[in-house]
């Protein structure tokens, strides 16, 4: 360990000392100074890994499903989910193809039983559930998920695709808990990636993205597939369960948003801290900020894990990666770790500044600091309510001191 400072949280005799501690995994509770909205529900995994919804204005203190391990305090931005009647897949806005859909036939994600049983028929052909979607636009990006878990089938695939042949499409394994890179078919998608994610109880997350570039994006399906992962072949009443499709114009999936009659937008989530409530722990000619966060998607290499706002010059997030006259713009050293957490800690000065990245030497500038300017709040997760997380802040640690190039990297390892 190198002198000066332990964990980003010790508060040692003689070193130095934290004005600001927001430990939001370790408490799983938010700092009465910070101020939180939200316009509308929103949903993240409790203590238990059962998929919850939170209320208008409340946070989310998000948990992996799978190990139970506190993630942090989830942001997001705001989202739409294209699909109605994201559960029901009985509904008649889903059209069954050689499939039948016997519902709440399991237990979900959601704790209760609610998710439905997918089965091919005993004929020959393609086993699918199809939605045309309402709304669509051609080169956007859009990503389709939906849960999934084994019953006597393993395998099928997850597609996005328009009317003339076109579209992108994974193939999962719910057994092996795999999912292929996307696969382009027909001429008019670019593909983006894929992911499948455990959430417990055997139960997975697939998602799948892509462009579409010469045509619209107008349908969701879901495949069943047999041993040897073909989607066409003679049935015989097998498949496996489904809960919570989401079909979102962006490229990534974000946390589910459940519809009925009508897509539903997901509100973004905004915490700051203003006033005193800022002003009594920050100081303005020096001082170093030390972050723990996950981002949940490669895509966004600009989003924020947190900003600091003044009424004519806000500071660009702490993964920003470039310098700016007169702001701390930091430059996270080396790749960046996604899907899990990452360690930041950067300190500034009215004319300088550095970052230390998961252990790594400093980068620095000798010249670029705050300069004059005068910050006034202390944006979470966002850079000035625009580039948003997407995923969970763990912590965020305030010293009202510039700490030197060897605690920034102590405080990182």
């Amino acid at each position: 360990m190198r002198k000066g400072l332990g964990r980003h949280n010790r508060r040692s005799a003689g070193g130095p000392q934290p004005s600001l501690v927001l430990d939001f995994a370790g408490t799983g509770a938010l700092d009465s100074r910070i101020t939180f909205t939200r316009s509308t529900t929103g949903t993240y995994y409790n203590s238990s890994g059962v998929l919850s919804t939170a209320a208008i204005n409340a946070p989310r203190f998000d948990y992996n499903p799978s190990t139970l391990a506190p993630l942090g305090l989830l942001i997001e931005q705001s989202s739409t989910n294209l699909i109605l009647y994201s559960e029901q897949f009985d509904n008649v806005n889903w059209t069954a193809l050689r499939a039948t859909v016997t519902p709440n036939s399991t237990v979900s994600p959601d704790g209760t039983s609610n998710a439905d049983l997918i089965l091919d028929t005993a004929v020959s052909g393609t086993h699918v559930l199809i939605q045309v979607i309402a709304k669509a636009a051609s080169a956007i990006a859009y990503t389709a998920s939906v849960y999934l878990k084994a019953s006597t089938r393993n395998n099928g695939e997850l597609r996005m695709s328009d009317q003339t042949g076109n579209g992108v499409r994974v193939v999962f394994d719910l057994s092996a808990g795999t999912v292929s890179s996307p696969i382009a078919f027909g001429t008019g998608y670019t593909i983006g990636s894929s992911s499948i994610t455990p959430v417990g109880n055997s139960w997975y997350r697939v998602s799948v993205s892509g462009t579409s570039n010469t045509a619209l994006i107008n349908s969701i399906e879901i495949y069943v597939a047999n041993a040897a992962l073909a989607i066409s072949y003679v049935g015989n009443g097998s498949g496996f369960y489904a809960f919570g499709a989401d079909l979102e114009d962006l490229a990534f999936a974000t946390s589910y948003i459940p519809t009925t009659t009508a897509q539903v937008t997901r509100g973004a989530d905004n915490a700051v801290m203003t006033g005193t409530n800022f002003s009594s722990w920050y100081n303005q000619t020096q001082g170093t900020f030390y972050c723990s966060a996950n981002i949940s998607t490669t895509t966004l290499i600009y989003s924020g894990f947190f900003n600091l706002q003044s009424t004519s010059s806000p500071v660009s997030p702490l993964n920003a990666l470039s310098l700016g006259s007169n702001n701390v713009y930091w430059i996270p050293p080396g790749s960046q770790t996604f899907g899990a957490n990452q360690n930041f800690a950067g300190n500034y000065t009215t004319s300088t500044s550095a970052l230390s990245a998961s252990g790594q030497a400093p980068s620095t500038s000798s010249s670029l600091g705050v300069g004059s300017v005068n910050y006034t709040s202390l944006v979470i997760g966002a850079s000035t309510f625009v580039r948003y997380l997407n995923g969970r802040i763990a912590k965020i640690t305030y010293y009202p001191t510039a700490l030197t190039n060897d605690q920034l990297q102590a405080l990182t390892t």
